[in-house]
């Protein structure tokens, strides 16, 4: 699961490949979802990223299995903080890979730098 987050919006999406390639009849399917933000206090941004994250994965309290990967504005620090995200008005470090570790606790949370994401993904799908 890949979240997004901007000073404006936080979008939240999918990626599948069901099979082995399009050649057999195999389908792929992107799933976003995105909600502006009303406020960029970090309380109020990780509750609606929480939030966000459940609906999408469904209403299950275990959220075994899932890989959250959030790209985001700031710098990354240790894989727990973001600090100097300006466009949300973060300049201290803010402890958002801890606190959504802490709230799904099966799950693999990662944090990258918004712009190592869109490499990663230039050099992934071109």
């Amino acid at each position: 699961m890949g979240v997004d987050l901007g000073g404006t919006w936080i979008r939240v999406g999918t990626y599948d490949i069901s099979g082995g390639g399009a050649e057999d009849g195999d389908t792929t399917s992107l799933k976003v979802q995105k909600q502006k933000l009303t406020s960029t206090s970090f309380p109020k941004v990780l509750d609606i990223m929480t939030k966000m994250i459940r609906d999408f994965v469904g209403s299950s309290n275990c959220h075994e299995n899932v890989r959250i990967c959030v790209g985001q504005p700031g710098l990354v620090i240790s894989n727990d903080f973001v600090s100097n995200a300006a466009n949300l008005g973060w300049g201290d470090p803010k402890p958002l890979g801890r606190s959504l570790r802490a709230r799904f606790p099966r799950s693999r949370v990662y944090l990258l730098p918004d712009v190592d994401c869109a490499a990663l993904a230039e050099a992934e799908f071109g």
